[in-house]
């Protein structure tokens, strides 16, 4: 799968080609009807697995690494996540930002922890 950007797309170079590398793991394509076909009745049985996912996801976003905080003036807070932090930072330097690395799902104890 290749997934272009606009950064990507807008540039040139000389590019080498060689051997492809052959993987020592044979791929294997499996049907799996139940997990990749949301019908109601595979819903019902895969709501349970997502749930517990979600769950999983939660605890992690909370200790992701790509989330931090930058305390300058206690006094203003700015939460913000991707190109909007570093345009944020350029305008306003000395405030405090929770920059967002994963904002799905929230980090709410972070941001309560930051509030």
């Amino acid at each position: 799968m290749v997934r272009s950007v606009t950064r990507i797309s807008h540039a040139k170079g000389i590019v080498e080609l060689e051997e492809p590398v052959v993987s020592p793991i044979p791929i294997e394509i499996r049907k799996q009807t139940e997990k990749f076909t949301m019908l109601p009745s595979f819903a019902r049985i895969r709501h349970g697995v997502i749930e517990e996912r979600f769950l999983r996801l939660k605890e992690f976003a909370e200790q992701f690494p790509g989330n931090r905080m930058e305390i300058n003036d206690p006094t203003i807070g700015i939460i913000t996540a991707g190109v909007s932090y570093q345009y944020s930072k350029e305008v306003f330097p000395i405030y405090s930002y929770l920059k967002l690395g994963m904002v799905w799902p929230l980090p709410k104890i972070l941001i309560k922890e930051f509030f």
